[in-house]
């Protein structure tokens, strides 16, 4: 997967401490940067299983223990308040569909 392209993940949301979204992710994941000068911002990633959900206003929180589907954006975490090291901007929340 890459770093600031669109991608969709399913897993079930838990909140955190401080009421953070939690994607736990059935499968870990590797997370790349596409650019070769944004190394430094976007950490290339490991063994991802939990990704912070950045959920705008607009978007409705998930259900917790609901699994879900999820499309956003991927970034690598850089401050003390992400709680994984991987976050997802969210655009759109749906039902997980295992067709």
């Amino acid at each position: 997967m890459l770093y600031e392209r669109d991608v969709t993940l399913a897993g079930v949301v838990n909140y955190r401490a401080k009421s953070a979204a939690i994607l736990e992710l059935e499968s870990p994941i590797c997370v790349r940067s596409s650019r070769q000068n944004d190394l430094e911002i976007n950490v290339p990633r490991d063994n991802i299983r939990l990704i912070q959900l950045v959920l705008l206003p607009s978007i409705v929180g998930p259900v917790p223990d609901r699994k879900i589907a999820v499309t956003g954006t991927l970034f690598s975490a850089h401050s003390e308040r992400h709680g994984t090291r991987v976050l997802l901007y969210v655009k759109a929340i749906s039902a997980y569909d295992s067709r």
